[in-house]
């Protein structure tokens, strides 16, 4: 419950608050122009005060970036579960909110000093889990709970359909309380409140953020650059599995490698043997040749023909002395000795060849032995360098390997993600359904709220909460059946925050708050305006709650009297005027 607003402006008129139906005035001292003048009474500045006392961040275009309002500070003094707390925010330093008294024991909380000032104080934040806990019964702190998740409903969040705020376009939307929130957003606060699943509706908002992520995809696809990067499943799936193959190869190499330190001399022996290998099998074959031409030579060495030369000389009549016989027979022994020593030569070469081939057939053999041993050696090994080049090889294709099947598993993301995102947002919805009707009784208690408060507007209409669920997510509305004429817009905003308000109210035993601003009541007519406050004061009465309502004082003075008679005792005591002194700030501010 709100006990008083103040300020550390000096003009600043503080407002105190009780307990039920509290109606803040504006009166006109010109009620020709009133249209026009008390727009800058102060009514719509005391709720974005309440706001600021109670964590709301300072937007763009807000009062509490007036130069007027530099170094100024706001103070509310808030009974919360049985505790008084007083405390201050100031305009140039929002970060903080300053405790002046308050029972922080209680909930653990351990107050921060500042050196200059010595003020105690909380940050903005952990002030804002504390009323979210007092109010809505939400965990304190939120760390490592459901509520600390992204769009899990948090104080601030919550509190937005107990104090709608006009520059917001609050009052445009039933089932939302600012003109740029989505939707479904605002789902998951209204199923908290009704006591739905309102984790379901969570799920719903993670499936809509795949969805926009899936479809950025697809429009890239289509651009030509992408789908180079990107690739199609049907290509890139053999390439992987080629990219397997000689990352596997290059693997079992690498573990086979051996490093000898000795590489570069074992290759140059290898590289020698080799050489010596290919000089001696050339020298085989010139002595293989050599044999061949003496092996010939020693079949062509044969003795000349014996001629009987004394014999031919007698045949042409010719007698020769007997020196001459002897001197042939001479002749005829010389040559024999000639053959046999030529014999005997060749002889002597074809051992030395003989000999020497099968020295070279040795040598070879030796050499062969040798360098096959030098090369199993070297097999499989070599130098350090040479294992640092397969390595990088290696890592190569292993980059190589990982790129491919980052690219795979895009594509098949892309092209699979469509189809399990219908399969999820089928079996989200189903669960919801489930949801809700496990959950009737506490939508009936809502639904039966509505029926009461509604048939105290209308007798012949009915409202009625409607919940629908679809693929995209949950819907909560609510709706007066029949004509729209007469502001019936207006009166589901009321309806749909009353009833939110009882619901909080019961649920939390706590003196909860509902705030309405004036604007909520335009083209109202006077009889439901009436009767809006009678149950706004009904309600905020038997829980000990409060319902706050800025309005006109003519407005108000021109309530049907039978219908409100007791109005004036829930009229608070400060008002404001449109007068330039009489605004709620006591000042008017420059432009």
């Amino acid at each position: 419950m709100i006990c008083e607003i103040s300020s550390s402006l000096p003009t600043f008129k503080s407002v105190q608050f009780h307990c039920g139906l509290n109606v803040f005035l504006a009166d006109s001292t010109n009620p020709a122009e009133a249209g026009a003048t008390r727009n800058s009474s102060g009514k719509t500045s005391l709720i974005e005060i309440i706001h600021f006392l109670l964590g709301a961040n300072i937007e763009e275009g807000s009062i509490f970036k007036l130069g007027d309002l530099a170094d100024v500070s706001f103070f509310g003094i808030f009974f919360l579960k049985g505790d008084l707390w007083r405390v201050s925010r100031h305009t140039t330093d929002p970060s903080r909110i300053i405790i002046l008294q308050g029972n922080c024991e209680r909930y653990g909380l351990r107050l921060k000093i500042d050196k200059r000032s010595e003020n105690q104080y909380l940050s903005v934040s952990t002030w804002k889990e504390l009323l979210g806990h007092c109010y809505f019964g939400l965990p304190i702190p939120t760390a490592n709970t459901p509520f600390d998740e992204p769009y899990s409903p948090t104080f601030r969040s919550l509190f937005g359909f107990f104090a709608r705020r006009v520059l917001e376009g609050g009052f445009l939307h039933v089932n939302r309380y600012a003109d740029k929130q989505q939707e479904i957003e605002a789902a998951i606060n209204l199923c908290f409140l009704l006591d739905l699943d309102w984790r379901l509706t969570q799920e719903f908002i993670r499936l809509r953020e795949r969805r926009r992520v899936l479809d950025r995809l697809q429009k890239a696809s289509e651009n030509e650059l992408f789908a180079t990067v990107l690739g199609k499943a049907s290509e890139l799936r053999p390439q992987v599995t080629a990219a397997e193959r000689r990352m596997e190869r290059l693997t079992d190499e690498v573990e086979n490698f051996r490093v000898v330190e000795a590489y570069q001399e074992l290759s140059r022996r290898a590289t020698q043997y080799k050489g010596a290998l290919q000089d001696w099998s050339r020298r085989e074959v010139l002595l293989r040749e050599n044999l061949a031409n003496i092996e010939r030579a020693l079949e062509d060495v044969k003795p000349p023909d014996k001629i009987d030369v004394q014999t031919m000389y007698q045949a042409i009549g010719i007698e020769l002395p007997g020196v001459a016989v002897r001197r042939f027979d001479e002749v005829a022994k010389f040559h024999d000795s000639v053959v046999d020593n030529r014999k005997q030569y060749l002889s002597r070469e074809l051992d030395r060849i003989r000999e020497n081939l099968g020295e070279a057939d040795k040598t070879m053999s030796l050499l062969g032995e040798r360098r096959a041993a030098v090369l199993r050696e070297l097999d499989g090994a070599g130098a350090l360098k040479d294992l640092t080049s397969l390595q990088a090889l290696r890592s190569e294709a292993e980059t190589k390997l990982a790129l491919l099947r980052g690219q795979l598993e895009a594509a098949e993301r892309i092209e699979g993600e469509g189809t399990q995102i219908g399969i999820d947002a089928l079996q989200l919805q189903q669960r919801t359904q489930n949801d809700i009707r496990e959950r009737h009784a506490a939508l009936d208690r809502a639904q039966r709220l509505l029926l009461e408060f509604s048939g105290k507007l209308y007798k012949d209409r009915d409202a009625t909460l409607q919940i629908d669920t679809g693929k995209t997510g949950l819907s909560i509305d609510l709706k007066i059946l029949g004509d729209r004429g007469g502001g019936v817009h207006n009166v589901e905003v009321f309806l749909m925050d009353l009833v939110l308000f009882e619901l909080c109210c019961r649920k939390n035993q706590s003196g909860n708050f509902l705030i309405h601003d004036s604007h909520l009541f335009d083209g109202v007519d006077e009889r439901q305006v009436a009767e809006c406050l009678n149950l706004g004061a009904d309600v905020s009465w038997l829980y000990r709650g409060q319902y706050i309502v800025t309005m006109n004082s003519d407005v108000f003075g021109k309530l049907p009297t039978h219908m409100f008679p007791a109005r004036d005792q829930f009229v608070v005591s400060t008002r404001v005027t449109d007068e330039p002194d009489g605004g709620l700030f006591g000042v008017q501010f420059s432009s």
